[in-house]
């Protein structure tokens, strides 16, 4: 299991105070252009070029080796890299869930299992009557624990998030969906005897349309204080 060593705060704190991604869904232009951004974006902020390259997050590559004729070998990246498909969107690895995990980690001295889902934790049933298996933020097995991060538009209705002109398996729309699994994660997780606390933006420093501030030391007392009282 891996656990934070000292300064996992400060690592936090590194880590989402600059810009982390850039989306990349194609190779050559596409990609120059995004890097370009980024550097911009990191050296008017004060970083170092050098410093701003190490966090880009770039999509994995695949390149032939030269030196043995059809052999091809994949360039592995840094574990901060993702990999880029054609039909996935790249997820945000700064996004204010991501940060909220990572004080999480902290909090509790050890990394939890990030999109976990139990066999017991279920969706809906589809056409063919098969049902996906829900996920949750992260789960700490050590402590039992699940962490939820609701964000404004979990709570809010929003059309573009929501789609109310769809109708999902469930028979409603997909704002209403989403309302109904967070209700079944908030029921099922207790009755299997695991503690669940769920966070949201009101819970830690947040402007009015609820993005986060981004200030560790506050949020992350604030975080221990729910953690404690699950």
């Amino acid at each position: 299991m891996y656990r934070h060593r000292t300064g996992g705060l400060a690592r936090v704190m590194r880590k989402h105070g600059r810009v982390l991604a850039i989306s990349a869904t194609s190779a050559g232009v596409g990609v120059i252009v995004g890097i370009l951004a980024g550097v911009v974006a990191g050296v008017t902020a004060g970083l170092s070029t050098a410093t701003v390259l190490d966090q880009l997050v770039v999509p994995r590559s695949r390149r032939t080796d030269g030196g043995v004729r059809g052999r091809s070998r994949r360039r592995e990246w840094p574990r901060r890299v993702m990999t880029v498909a054609r039909s996935e969107t790249v997820r945000r690895v700064d996004s204010d869930e991501v940060y909220v995990l990572d004080l999480c980690d902290v909090a509790l001295g050890v990394r939890g299992s990030r999109q976990h889902r139990f066999d017991w934790l279920l969706g809906d049933p589809g056409r063919s009557g098969r049902r996906v298996r829900l996920p949750v933020d992260s789960y700490w097995p050590s402590h039992r624990l699940v962490v939820e991060y609701r964000e404004l538009q979990r709570d809010r209705a929003m059309g573009h998030f929501d789609k109310p002109d769809r109708l999902t398996i469930s028979g409603v729309h997909r704002g209403q969906q989403r309302a109904l699994y967070d209700a079944r994660r908030e029921a099922e997780i207790p009755a299997h005897g695991l503690r669940v606390v769920v966070i949201k933006p009101g819970d830690l420093a947040c402007d009015p349309q609820g993005r986060l501030r981004r200030m560790p030391e506050h949020d992350i007392q604030e975080i221990r204080k729910r953690l404690a009282s699950a």
